[in-house]
């Protein structure tokens, strides 16, 4: 194991690393940027090395399939590669000027409402931080994947990062510079995920989100978030999908989603307790308590998609853990 002099004191360094970090639900429910939640799959997965005496080699593979997912590639550059910029935030935090391997496996598609910048941040700058066997304090590494995040010119998610690097549901809020991240129960529950082509632009399901909002929108946000927390430390997932409505976010972006009423009624239908759009968007997901129940509300959904002239695909999973060492 390398050791380093930084400052006066010793610092060890390990040779690489292998890490994976997990997709997520952020802006659940009436939580906008502030409620997230990990999941058990997919996950993506950074290797990383400090052992490059020929200088850095970034490079990322992507194997999600989706019906709109673009050619595999290799992204051979620190801009390019979202766990490259994360690692690199993580070692000019602690003015480490290194050269280094990483490679991406990218698992978790971009664009589709499942983190997929959150998570590949959040693997790179977990990896740097364990490779330099560095402890940090949970805000600071949330708010530097968090920025690496804004380097790629996605909108800023700390709640998504947060949940991606820590697993569980989690809540985080920033007020006067200071970040609070309270991690709760995590609930027992399966997850039906869809996710359908759309014609939307990610930036369309930014914009449309209203700069302003009317006292009643607000007091009303404000009341359906407080219980969510409050059921979710109950176990009461029938109180928490009741309270999913969004008076923010989801009224516009639900008109980006074509078919989205009937999606939601099929799946809730078929036995999923809520339905609601995750992230940013487009993808759909279904809370059911059984795996059985998940299963049918996502084959009920992709079936109204179909039936609203809308291709699209999805999986069943469950919460999970965050961003740790696999190998």
């Amino acid at each position: 194991m390398p050791v380093k002099m930084a400052h006066g004191h010793v610092v060890r360094m390990k040779d690489n690393i292998k890490v994976s970090a997990p997709a997520t639900l952020s802006n659940f429910g009436p939580g906008l940027n502030t409620f997230g939640m990990a999941l058990e799959a997919p996950r993506d997965i950074v290797e990383l090395s400090l052992d490059t005496p020929s200088g850095f080699h970034i490079q990322m593979i992507e194997n999600w399939k989706g019906p709109d997912a673009k050619p595999s590639a290799s992204k051979n550059t620190i801009e390019g590669n979202p766990a490259a910029i994360g690692a690199f935030r993580v070692a000019s935090h602690f003015n480490e000027k290194l050269v280094f391997n990483l490679m991406l496996t990218k698992n978790v598609p971009m664009e589709r409402g499942l983190g997929g910048g959150s998570a590949a941040v959040a693997a790179g700058a977990f990896a740097m931080m364990k490779v330099l066997d560095r402890g940090m304090m949970e805000g600071d590494l949330v708010t530097l994947s968090s920025d690496a995040l804004q380097d790629l010119g996605t909108e800023l998610n700390m709640s998504g990062v947060a949940a991606s690097l820590f697993g569980g549901f989690i809540v985080a809020s920033s007020y006067k510079k200071t970040l609070t991240i309270a991690k709760i129960m995590t609930p027992d529950i399966h997850i039906a995920l869809v996710m359908p082509k759309v014609n939307a632009k990610l930036e369309m399901f930014h914009k449309v989100v209203p700069a302003q909002l009317h006292q009643h929108e607000a007091a009303s946000n404000v009341g359906r978030a407080a219980l969510i927390i409050h059921a979710l430390h109950k176990g009461d997932m029938k109180t928490v999908c009741h309270n999913l409505a969004d008076q923010v976010a989801f009224p516009e972006r639900m008109k980006l989603i074509p078919g989205f009423k009937e999606v939601k009624g099929a799946g809730e239908g078929a036995g999923a307790l809520g339905v609601s759009i995750s992230g940013t968007g487009p993808a759909v997901f279904g809370i059911c308590m059984t795996e059985d129940a998940a299963k049918d509300a996502l084959k009920a959904m992709i079936g109204a998609f179909k039936d609203n002239q809308v291709e699209s695909e999805g999986f069943v999973t469950r919460p999970g853990h965050g961003a740790m060492v696999i190998e």
